[in-house]
């Protein structure tokens, strides 16, 4: 899982070349491996630790020193990853039929789970994890990739980098599991962390709260997110569209009648039974807030008591208000 490879992983030889010495260091080094015995330099390239910035690095000398059918399936697949997003041949037919796409996978996945750490290496690299994310989430729908790309938009952001590309892919997961981890940043020290928190959060009512308690702001997260994750839907609304996109919203009709969403693009609450036709049909031509309220107090009810719930449930709709609001004090 990436979520596991947000912890450093085992580096090969000339990860740590790369590490201690720099690109520069790397690529002499490789040099002078390839002049003294081109098989160790192609065992060195074959190392199972081997990080993806290191091959991305040495790609000019592996094509140089034809080094190329000697590389592993794995570094060469990703080396046709890279050539094929540089010269804009992803979409060519054929590249993801069912047999390809099995194959490409792992490389995919290992480009990003080994990648992500080295992101800002330049912009041809970062356009690879760009793509490579996209891919991930696009294709494959591996959504384990959230975590890589929410750290990835995170480090961008605090370095002043271009990051709605990257968030595009991030929402375009229409996974809204990846709300918590972009909110798992408020417990951050960098203050640049929380103004992003902020910006991609901002739809979202608690986000509102004073900037300087991000703890109790966090704690109404966790509350916001617990109460409505059933019933959230993907808007599609991006950065490229407006600058307060709401990527995600509730379902207000879900919520009422505590019905789960089954597809993340559907607002409605799927197959509505009979009886329920006319209560959504009074819910809806409430007001706005009152809507809120309601869908609220009966998920809130929902988890409460059941029968309670289910007897409610089939009062009128102002009576169900009237209920409501005899509990809860009133409309917020």
């Amino acid at each position: 899982m990436f979520q596991e490879g947000l912890s450093p992983k085992p580096a090969g030889t000339l990860d740590q070349i790369k590490s201690a010495g720099g690109p520069d260091r790397l690529k002499a080094f490789f040099q002078d491996q390839i002049k003294l015995s081109m098989k160790t330099a192609v065992n060195l390239l074959n190392d199972n630790h081997l990080r993806f910035s290191t091959l991305f690095l040495l790609e000019p000398q592996i094509r140089k020193w034809s080094i190329f059918p000697y590389l592993n399936s794995r570094n060469q697949s990703a080396l046709d990853v890279i050539h094929r997003i540089q010269t804009k041949k992803l979409s060519e037919s054929g590249y993801f039929n069912p047999e390809s796409k099995q194959k490409i996978y792992p490389v995919l996945k290992w480009i990003l789970e080994t990648g992500w750490i080295d992101d800002g290496l330049n912009n041809q690299y970062d356009d690879v994890l760009d793509k490579t994310s996209i891919l991930l989430i696009k294709i494959y729908k591996d959504y384990s990739a959230l975590p890589c790309l929410v750290e990835m938009v995170f480090n961008r952001f605090r370095k002043g980098f271009f990051i709605y590309d990257l968030v595009w892919a991030l929402f375009e997961s229409r996974n809204h599991q990846c709300l918590p981890l972009i909110a798992s940043h408020m417990h951050s020290t960098e203050s640049k962390d929380m103004e992003l928190v902020q910006k991609l959060l901002g739809f979202i009512p608690c986000m509102c709260m004073d900037r300087s308690m991000p703890q109790q702001k966090y704690q109404h997260f966790l509350r916001w997110y617990e109460d409505n994750r059933l019933f959230l839907y993907y808007t599609g609304e991006s950065f490229q569209q407006t600058h307060n996109p709401q990527p995600f919203a509730v379902s207000l009709e879900a919520k009422y009648l505590c019905r789960p969403l089954t597809k993340v693009t559907d607002k409605s609450p799927g197959t509505i039974r009979n009886e329920e036709y006319a209560l959504l049909d009074q819910f809806k031509k409430q007001p706005p807030q009152t809507q809120e309220f309601l869908s609220n107090f009966s998920y809130f009810l929902y988890r409460q008591s059941r029968p309670q719930w289910y007897q409610w449930l089939q009062m009128p709709v102002t009576k169900q208000l009237q209920t409501a609001m005899g509990q809860k004090g009133g409309l917020p």
